[in-house]
């Protein structure tokens, strides 16, 4: 059992909602909490929700109404618009997503939004929209990526993560996925995983 979870729902209009969480504590207790958040959730965006911001507002009162003091959950939550390249998003104090920009190789972080879910009775969040041109990859991940850890204890630093997007961008999502794993596998090597690792990727044809 885990608490780190992602989704992906299509919308009526051709879009996706697509989320990456991960809720504090571990074992069975953050992975009933993580069940709830999910199914929560996907109830809110039946349709295309008119704001992103303002269902997060909501769904954080819904989550901290059925949530212990210490049980909340990073979140981010995005919704793509095939029709006109537009990411619109939410960060709920989840590790920052990389996009990766084909024409340029730089990388953005995906910043705006607020605090986890469930962790304040009343949080207000903010949403940002940008476009997506062809090739470009949005990378989200948990902490366990970030904070992969070694058995000298040294943390694998997110300047490293961001190397390996830029070298395997021009890659299939499959492989993009698979490589960063296995560049966060080497640098813990014979260390015991520390937490749970989740990876959702995104590409634009």
């Amino acid at each position: 059992v885990g608490g780190d979870y992602y989704d992906f729902t299509a919308m009526p209009d051709d879009g996706l909602f697509f989320t990456l969480g991960d809720v504090s504590g571990k074992g069975v207790a953050a992975a009933v909490l993580m069940a709830s958040i999910q199914a929560a959730l996907r109830t809110q965006v039946v349709k295309p929700p008119e704001s992103l911001a303002a269902l997060m507002n909501d769904f954080n009162k819904a989550v901290y109404s059925f949530s212990t003091a210490d049980k909340y959950s990073t979140l981010f939550c995005g919704l793509w618009h095939p029709a006109d390249r537009k990411l619109t998003f939410v960060n709920a104090g989840g590790c920052p997503p990389m996009l990766l920009r084909a024409s340029t190789g730089t990388v953005e972080r995906l910043t705006e939004g607020g605090c986890p879910v469930g962790l304040l009775g009343i949080a207000r969040y903010s949403e940002a929209e940008i476009t997506l041109e062809p090739g470009d990859v949005v990378l989200c991940f948990s902490d366990g990526i970030s904070e992969a850890t070694n058995i000298h204890e040294d943390i694998w630093e997110e300047s490293d993560l961001q190397k390996v997007l830029q070298s395997v961008g021009p890659l299939p999502i499959p492989e993009i996925i698979q490589r960063v794993v296995a560049a966060a596998d080497d640098f813990t090597g014979e260390a015991e995983q520390a937490d749970d690792m989740t990876v959702v990727a995104l590409k634009v044809l």
